[in-house]
């Protein structure tokens, strides 16, 4: 007792065992058996495919037949080798054309009309004149071809009644172009696929790239003198925007490093890593909407119990009738409500009390007044009681009780069913009492506990007694017990009360470090990012890519461009080599055009139905294994649907770490006996429990 006074403070005090010994064993235990730490879902598995399936070689042969470069190869070789007299007739039509279409010949006659300053106005009397001769003769030239057509037309009423002109619109509309082309061009630009496709997100990116709207911007064309101010101000700002003389300055820069933030590589991986992406891949199950059976008898029975309850409906024929139903204001009923008004009124039944009061009149509740009107209301209050009593006489047929009325018990019985109170009174009666098995693992645990906790066990007070001070074996027992004292044994300690200790470094906290750097699934386990990814250099996709980055290079496609303005050629629009390959790449392509049309036709022979063509069940077949749709159909099917071996290592483990961390196996409580208290043993357990008594 003298031992622990110093300590009957914290009695009763509350603990909180947050970051105790056994709190950190259960939180590490947990992570340990943690499904979602410990197991690595199938979507992160790298998917790496065959080069050489089916798909991958039919992909590849698809790109080879769908190539532009590859398709005008031989055209764009035979351009350069093919030599076109200048005397033929088309090279001759070309001119005569480039001098009909020639803008700069057809302002040449205005141009120098405007060096000359001749002010001509759309009101001058020959601009006039000329329009009106001009409309004077087109109306003459079409009554004399008018003229000279009429008795002419010989035939048929219609052109649908004359087989030969029905014939040939028919065979205008074959052989010509616009029909051949119109259901294409109608369309073309008609085309169905899925938005998130990786096929449809990278060309639009690389149609961004390049596209030739944001690359080009043509300046407004128009014609001005070379000595005009605003021409020497627009030369003095190109100067000004000139690409080469602003980066005349930055020359030495060529050569030096870049960085690949948006380069090809970095775009693809970033677009990998949100194909890859479980967040964007996955549709969780709360997204999904649940459609419920609408003629389940549930909800039959709940939209027809909103029915009876709704108040609405219950009002709507009175509601609709107090609309249209008039009722004379002399009827009884409403000389009836209205003096009815005039005895419930508040404010005429309180209003010779507030004109009392305005007089500054005393009423006492025991005037005379006051007492004769409360005799009197009682008075009239029992005679009218009363009278309608005597008048109610006879006119109760019924049964005699409540309990004698089928529809009335009935009544009470509903009420009581649909009664919230009754519906909770057992409940409430009860939720206090609770009943367990007395050998409830719980129960018995909690008894155990409180052995372990109670007071009673713990403390033995000793036997008091009367004695004299000088006794001898009282002397012996002050010596024994200043022996034994833990206080004068302490004594000298006493300064180190009160002193804290820090416990770093000490064998328990290196222990638990060591510990959580073996458990540490950080250091355990080697993330699949930091290991280091080769490409194969000459892979056909890496070749592929290598060309595709050469065609859409905007150097090499400048390059030319750029020697030619070195060379200061001034190439304009309307030159005669440029209208010479113009009007010959139209000649050559019309002709190819209609050769390839000529071969086709006849050729056009094939199945009745699509099922019919294994090549074309070939292509659907093609199609539906390469569909992203059709890829993860599966996959979406059975994401939800895991099972696992019962001998897996993972299950393995856990069992043998619960084996370990349970309490069960943990303690192993002493045997339970029962023996009198005079045996040997139970004497000789005594004195050992003495012995080690504190």
């Amino acid at each position: 007792n003298v031992y622990k006074s110093d300590l009957q403070w914290l009695r009763g005090l509350g603990w909180v065992p947050i970051g105790s010994v056994e709190v950190v064993k259960c939180k590490r235990a947990a992570e340990i058996l943690s499904d979602n730490l410990y197991r690595q879902p199938p979507e992160k598995l790298k998917f790496t495919s065959v080069p050489d399936t089916p798909e991958q070689v039919l992909a590849r042969s698809n790109a080879i037949n769908v190539s532009k470069h590859l398709y005008t190869e031989a055209w764009d070789k035979d351009k350069t080798q093919v030599h076109i007299m200048p005397d033929t007739p088309e090279i001759t039509l070309a001119r005569q054309n480039k001098i009909n279409y020639s803008e700069t010949l057809y302002k040449l006659a205005n141009e120098e009309a405007k060096k000359k300053g001749y002010d001509l106005r759309s009101d001058a009397i020959p601009i006039v004149a000329a329009k009106a001769s001009r409309d004077i003769v087109s109306d003459y030239k079409y009554k004399d071809a008018y003229r000279k057509q009429l008795g002419h037309h010989i035939g048929a009423r219609k052109v649908e009644d004359d087989p030969k002109m029905m014939w040939s619109i028919h065979a205008a509309r074959i052989q010509s172009d616009r029909e051949y082309k119109k259901d294409f061009e109608k369309w073309k630009t008609k085309f169905s696929s899925p938005v998130d496709m990786l096929g449809v997100v990278q060309a639009k990116k690389c149609q961004v790239l390049v596209s030739d709207i944001d690359y080009k911007h043509p300046l407004h064309e128009w014609t001005c003198l070379p000595d005009q101010n605003d021409v020497i101000h627009a030369r003095r700002a190109y100067d000004l925007q000139s690409d080469n003389i602003y980066k005349s300055d930055l020359q030495w820069l060529r050569g030096l490093g870049w960085v690949p933030i948006g380069s090809v590589e970095v775009v693809k991986c970033k677009r990998a890593a949100e194909i890859l992406s479980d967040n964007l891949y996955r549709q969780p199950p709360e997204k999904l909407k649940f459609t419920s059976v609408p003629d389940t008898p549930e909800q039959v029975l709940a939209r027809s119990n909103a029915i009876n309850v709704s108040k609405h409906l219950y009002t709507e024929a009175w509601d609709k009738d107090k609309t249209q139903v008039h009722i004379m204001p002399d009827t009884p009923e409403i000389t009836l409500a209205r003096q009815n008004k005039i005895n419930y009124s508040e404010t005429l039944y309180k209003l010779a009390n507030e004109e009392a009061k305005k007089k500054g009149y005393d009423l006492r509740s025991d005037a005379i007044p006051i007492v004769a009107a409360k005799a009197s209301r009682d008075i009239v209050s029992d005679y009218k009681y009363k009278d309608a009593y005597r008048k109610q006489l006879g006119h109760h047929i019924g049964a005699r009780k409540v309990e004698d009325d089928p529809k009335m018990m009935w009544s009470i019985h509903a009420a009581r069913i649909q009664s919230d109170r009754e519906y909770k009174k057992d409940f409430e009666k009860w939720k206090t009492k609770f009943s367990s098995p007395v050998d409830m693992l719980g129960v018995v645990q909690a008894k155990k506990c409180q052995v372990l906790v109670s007071d009673i066990d713990y403390k033995h007070p000793l036997h008091e007694w009367t004695c004299l001070p000088d006794q001898n074996d009282v002397i012996h027992a002050r010596r024994a017990y200043d022996l034994q004292s833990d206080n004068i044994y302490k004594s000298d300690l006493q300064w180190l009360r009160g002193l804290g200790w820090v416990p770093i470094g000490s064998v328990e906290v290196v222990k638990c470090k060591r510990a959580a750097e073996i458990l540490s699934d950080n250091l355990y386990r080697q993330p699949p990012e930091k290991l280091k990814f080769t490409s194969v250099p000459d892979t056909p996709e890496q070749v592929q890519a290598r060309n595709n980055a050469i065609n859409m290079s905007k150097n090499f496609y400048r390059q030319a461009m750029e020697e030619a303005k070195k060379e200061g050629c001034d190439l304009r629009s309307d030159a005669i080599p440029i209208v010479t390959a113009k009007a010959s790449r139209d000649i050559a392509s019309d002709y190819k055009y209609k050769e390839a049309y000529r071969r086709q036709l006849g050729h056009h022979i094939g199945a009745r139905a699509v099922q019919d063509d294994p090549k074309i069940m070939w292509s659907i077949h093609i199609a539906k294994v390469q569909s992203d749709r059709e890829y993860k159909k599966e996959f979406e099917k059975y994401k939800t649907r895991y099972s696992s071996p019962v001998d897996m290592l993972g299950i393995v483990l856990a069992k043998k770490c619960q084996t370990l961390v349970s309490d069960v196996d943990y303690k192993h409580p002493l045997h339970e006996w029962t023996c009198l208290p005079d045996q040997n043993d139970v004497i000789q357990a005594r004195k050992a429990y003495d012995l080690q008594s504190d």
